[in-house]
C-alpha cells in the first residue's frame, strides 16, 4: 500500500511541475478598433516615416478573401481548414482510433470592418472555426474525418500584430514569442476561456491524485 500511495503522489506532483513548466508569461493583446489601428499608423507614419508602427492588437471583422480555399470535407470557401483523417477499429478493450493522415492550409486575407481593411499574413497562426465530422467505411475499415475551417465572410477575432515594417501596413505573427498569434471566429470559445478549461483540467488531475493518495496512506496506516 505504502508504494501505490508514495507513486500517486510522485505523479501528481510530476504533473503539476509538467504543467508550471508550461505555463510562461504571455503579453496579452489589446482590444483595439480596426480604423482606429489604421488611423494610428498612418499619423506614426507621418511623424516618424515608415516601419516605426508596431502594435499587438486584437481586432474583430470580417474574413475577405478573392482567392479562397475549399475545405475538403464540407466544401466550404475559406481562409484556412484542417483535415484530420482517423482509422477506427474494435479491440478487446474497446473503440480504438489512430490518425492516419492530416493536412492543414490557410491563405492570407483582408479583415474588413466599417470601411477600414488590413491584410492578414496568415503565417504561423493558432488557428480555430467550425467543425464537421463524417463516418466514412471503406470495406472493413471504417474512417473518421474531422474537419475544421474559417468560412469566407464569416466574423473573426485576430490577436496579431500590426505592423508596417516590410512597408505597407499589415497584420503578421509578432517577433516576441510571448505574444501568441490567433485566429478564430469572433463568436467562438475564447481564446483565455479555453485555457482557462486546460488550466482546470490539470488542477483537478492533480488534485484528486493526491486525495487518492493520501486516502491509500490512510488505509495502509490503519492496517
Amino acid at each position: 500500500m505504502a508504494w501505490l500511495f508514495l507513486s500517486l503522489i510522485l505523479f501528481a506532483l510530476a504533473l503539476l511541475s509538467l504543467r508550471l513548466g508550461q505555463v510562461r508569461p504571455r503579453s496579452l493583446p489589446q482590444s483595439s478598433d480596426l480604423a482606429s489601428v489604421v488611423a494610428l499608423a498612418k499619423a506614426i507614419r507621418g511623424e516618424l516615416g515608415s516601419g516605426a508602427f508596431s502594435q499587438f492588437s486584437r481586432l474583430e471583422g470580417q474574413a475577405v478573401c478573392a482567392a479562397p480555399l475549399t475545405s475538403e470535407l464540407s466544401q466550404t470557401p475559406c481562409v484556412w481548414y484542417k483535415l484530420t483523417v482517423k482509422r477506427q477499429s474494435s479491440t478487446l478493450w474497446g473503440l480504438r482510433q489512430r490518425r492516419v493522415a492530416e493536412r492543414e492550409l490557410s491563405v492570407p486575407f483582408q479583415l474588413e470592418k466599417d470601411g477600414a481593411s488590413l491584410p492578414v499574413e496568415t503565417d504561423g497562426a493558432v488557428w480555430s472555426g467550425l467543425k464537421t465530422a463524417r463516418y466514412l467505411r471503406d470495406g472493413s475499415e471504417v474512417y473518421l474525418n474531422e474537419e475544421t475551417c474559417v468560412p469566407v465572410g464569416s466574423s473573426v477575432s485576430v490577436d496579431a500584430c500590426a505592423s508596417d515594417a516590410s512597408g505597407p501596413l499589415v497584420l503578421r505573427r509578432p517577433d516576441d514569442n510571448r505574444m501568441v498569434f490567433r485566429i478564430g471566429l469572433a463568436n467562438g470559445t475564447p481564446f483565455e476561456e479555453a485555457k482557462a478549461s486546460s488550466d482546470v483540467f490539470f488542477q483537478v488531475t492533480a488534485a484528486a491524485l493526491t486525495a487518492a493518495g493520501i486516502l491509500c496512506g490512510f488505509l495502509g496506516a490503519l492496517r
